[in-house]
């Protein structure tokens, strides 16, 4: 992990309503010197984008686990909740 207050947070997926990227958003606008990077297409204010789609290799991973310490996933809906286990596997 990060140094306390240094951690960052990771969002991966598309960005729409049921995300609830307001949420992220919200979490981004809520602390001064929040960091937070995404790996998605279109926008969420207060978070970088790290890419707009990547294959998400273990090499790849490893890089993003190396700057980001925690997976977030706020969907208020979403038929396909696999997010959480492919992010046990990484």
């Amino acid at each position: 992990f990060n140094p306390a207050g240094k951690r960052r947070l990771l969002y991966i997926g598309r960005v729409s309503a049921e995300k609830n990227i307001a949420m992220l958003e919200a979490i981004a606008a809520s602390f001064p010197n929040f960091e937070g990077g995404y790996i998605g297409d279109g926008h969420i204010s207060g978070w970088k984008q790290i890419v707009p789609s990547a294959a998400l290799t273990p090499k790849f991973m490893s890089n993003i686990a190396a700057d980001y310490d925690i997976f977030i996933n706020v969907s208020t809906f979403d038929a396909q909740a696999t997010t959480v286990l492919e992010a046990m596997s990484w």
